[in-house]
């Protein structure tokens, strides 16, 4: 917490600096009074979602934006590449940068989205006295609609893991709707969360269950008067009640070990031609990056895993932690297992590794992963950078009945 209240404290101590230096510059009177007709206008919004954007949407975004590894950093990739003629060296570098920029977004996504999930149901069950601590600091009688407020944060993010899983280009609309709202709309409407680039679509975020017939992802708000999809969909294709260019309805669900995404539009019927886009995402069972960040020191972001490389034999050390809310040996899923997994090298293809794991005591969440190979056999997947040697590999995890594959790249350096 101390994170939040720090960033946002010296957030208010750089406004308060400008606002000075401004009525200081100017002496005239007239700066001194819009100064004052600005802020209270903004002072007058006072309702929760616009905390909701100001302290964790947008830094939630912004970090996603910039989120970057301590080591190498990603500028530093191109450095590397560059020392290698061969393209077929090149391209598969070049793939495993792409897969591990997918694979850490993907996990802070997810993070975050549970996050969100936890704190919804706080605010609607009322429990931990939440409201009243809300009431409290902001003066404000939280009401139905900001518990939404947040709900809509969590499907947004959801959304985004899924988009983000299968390489579609999107922006995050929710934090900058003004320019795509027409001027004569009144305060109520938003102009979606998300714009998909491919699609040249903005695209409004709602949660929703599988439907049991189509197996597509629905919504109600009521299911007594069936108020829900349906309606939305001939909202967003009246002129009079234009939200944006180009809407769509995008609806979330999430079940078993996926989270399921499809995007409606007006002008398909979707009860037969379907959505424009359905996607679907399975769910990380553990993380490996997010619970290994350096921010002390020269080298700041997502830590690399460790690596020691002696004589012919490589040793390879991953932590992780279990997100998944039953403890590791709780409940149908059981704890992950060395015969679960295996290490392979996307520059020796068909050499695999399996592990083994080793538990923290005391704490059945967290856990590490031992591989060791000879290093002769994965040379290609090891790199010459800067006096330390970075290696490239992918962690494959199967699981459940049905064996699913989940890959987790891992990038790990030797000094």
């Amino acid at each position: 917490m101390d994170v939040w209240g720090k960033r946002f404290f010296e957030t208010g101590e750089l406004l308060s600096a400008l606002y000075t230096e401004l009525v200081n510059k100017y002496k005239g009177k007239v700066i001194q009074d819009l100064l004052l007709y600005a802020s209270l206008a903004e002072e007058a919004q006072a309702f929760v979602w616009t905390y909701i954007d100001y302290g964790i949407r947008t830094p939630i975004y912004r970090t996603l934006q910039w989120l970057t590894l301590a080591f190498p950093d990603w500028d530093e990739w191109s450095e590397i590449i560059k020392n290698y003629r061969g393209r077929e060296e090149r391209g598969m570098i070049r793939a495993f940068i792409n897969d591990l920029t997918v694979h850490i977004r993907k996990e802070y996504t997810l993070v975050w989205s549970m996050i969100m999930n936890t704190l919804h149901e706080k605010l609607k069950s009322g429990s931990g006295k939440l409201r009243e601590h809300i009431k409290s600091i902001l003066s404000l009688n939280i009401q139905e609609r900001e518990i939404a407020d947040v709900r809509g944060l969590e499907s947004e993010l959801k959304a985004s893991y899924v988009l983000i899983d299968h390489g579609k280009s999107f922006l995050p609309f929710s934090i900058m709707q003004a320019p795509i709202t027409p001027l004569y709309m009144g305060p109520s409407s938003a102009s979606g969360d998300l714009y998909l680039f491919e699609e040249n679509l903005v695209v409004d975020v709602k949660t929703g269950w599988l439907d049991r017939k189509t197996g597509l992802p629905t919504y109600r708000y009521d299911k007594r008067k069936k108020v829900g999809l349906s309606r939305d969909l001939k909202n967003i294709s009246d002129m009079h009640k234009l939200y944006g260019i180009r809407k769509g309805i995008g609806v979330v669900a999430e079940e078993g070990d996926y989270i399921y995404l499809a995007i409606y539009v007006p002008w398909r019927i979707w009860r037969i031609q379907g959505p424009l886009l359905q996607l679907k995402s399975a769910k990380l069972l553990f993380i490996i990056y997010m619970n290994n960040i350096e921010y002390t020191g020269a080298q700041r972001g997502v830590k690399s895993h460790k690596a020691v490389i002696e004589g012919n034999k490589l040793r390879l050390t991953i932590s992780a932690y279990d997100i998944r809310e039953q403890g590791s040996g709780e409940g149908k899923e059981k704890g992950i297992s060395g015969e679960d997994m295996a290490l392979e090298f996307p520059g020796d293809l068909g050499v695999q590794v399996k592990g083994t794991i080793s538990r923290n005591r005391g704490d059945d969440k967290r856990f590490t992963m031992e591989f060791e190979v000879d290093a002769s056999k994965v040379g290609k997947s090891i790199i010459e950078y800067g006096g330390r040697r970075i290696v490239l590999a992918r962690l494959v995890v199967n699981r459940g009945e049905t064996r699913k594959r989940l890959v987790y790249p891992v990038l790990a350096v030797a000094e």
